[in-house]
Formats: C-alpha cells, structure tokens, sequence
C-alpha cells in the first residue's frame, strides 16, 4: 500500500481508538482500583484481543460469522452475557471483589480481565473484516498488508489506552476511600450493563 493510505487508516485508526467502548472502560475501571500499571496489564489483554480478532478477519473467520448466522448469533450473545455478568458482578461489589491492588495475582487478574473484555464482543472480527480491506491493495503482498494495518491499529490502541489509563490514574488520588471505591464500581457496573444493552440493540 502507499504511503497516503497507511496514513489514512492510522487517522482513523487513532479515531476509532478514542472512541470509548468496553475495552476503554476495562482499562479505566482497572486504572482507577489498581494504578497505571494495573492499566497497562488490561491493555495488553485488550491488544491481545485485538490481534486475535485480526487474524481471525485475515483468516476469513468475520465472512464465516456473516456466513452462519446461527453461529454469529450464538458468539454475539454469550458476549453480551459476559459483559452483563462483568456488569452486575461490578454493581454488587463491595470494594473488594474488583480489587486489583498489590499481590502476585493482580497484574494477571487484569490481563484476563481487558483480554475477555475485548473478546466478548464478536463484532470487532466483523469491524476488521470490514475495515481493513478498504485499506488493502490486491496488487501487494495481502498478508504483509494485514500485518502492516493490524499492527498499526494495535499501536494506535497502546497509545489511547495508556493516555486513558494514565487519567484515570490521576484521578485516582481523589477515589481512595471505600466508599469512592464502592462508587467506582457502580459507574463501571453501570457502563458495562450499558454496553451489554447497546450491543443487544444493535442489528
């Protein structure tokens, strides 16, 4: 691809990542109850999820969802279940159950916690499926190409969500008493259930 176009797809690319979602409330929910580091652990379970999404929409496995719709709609639900459990299991804590300070477990804890996130949602492999071929010329290489426009994407995310998580970070300083803590929770509880909610809605 040219120059021009890579420039185009990192524009929209950082665009997109801006754009908040149940990744960016993943790191921002971690962010607040655990730190910048904690942040950076969901990040790199988002990233991990992004690229297996990607090479699943290399891989053909977006058209195969398209394809089957009982497949598709079988994937699609479990996702909203799991952003719905993600939700309520946030609303019901009591400042303890979303913990993510200091201990040997917490950085895994929030790798797990940003990669399910993010692999809860079967659209994003139909949103690369989509987007990445507009960017993809037949004439080079296909597979160095998507690697190229992944890649990128991917970089484009470590950049939004550790601007996201260093905020986040900062205004922890002002949530340190339980009670902000229990408060932290609700809003992520309640952002969650409202990306549940969104993702049913959509058709």
């Amino acid at each position: 691809m040219s120059l021009h176009t890579w420039v185009t797809f990192a524009v929209v690319a950082f665009a997109i990542s801006l754009f908040p979602g149940p990744a960016v409330i993943a790191v921002v929910s971690t962010a607040l109850r655990g730190g910048f580091r904690r942040s950076l652990a969901a990040s790199a379970g988002v990233l991990v999820g992004d690229t297996v999404f990607v090479a699943a929409a290399a891989l053909g496995l977006g058209a195969l969802l398209v394809a089957s719709h009982t497949v598709f709609l079988a994937v699609r639900w479990l996702g909203i279940a799991y952003l719905a459990y993600l939700g309520i299991r946030a609303l019901l804590d009591r400042g303890t159950a979303f913990s993510l300070e200091a201990d040997d477990g917490a950085d895994r804890r929030a790798f797990r916690f940003g990669l399910t996130t993010q692999l809860a949602n079967p659209k994003v492999v139909l949103f690369f499926s989509a987007l990445l071929p507009q960017f993809i010329d037949p004439a080079r290489p296909v597979a160095a190409q998507f690697v190229l426009l992944g890649a990128t994407f991917v970089m484009c995310d470590v950049f939004v969500f550790a601007g996201y998580g260093a905020l986040a970070h900062r205004a922890r300083n002002l949530l340190r008493s339980k009670r902000a803590s229990r408060i932290t929770s609700r809003v992520t509880g309640v952002a969650m259930l409202g990306a549940a909610a969104r993702l049913a809605a959509e058709r």
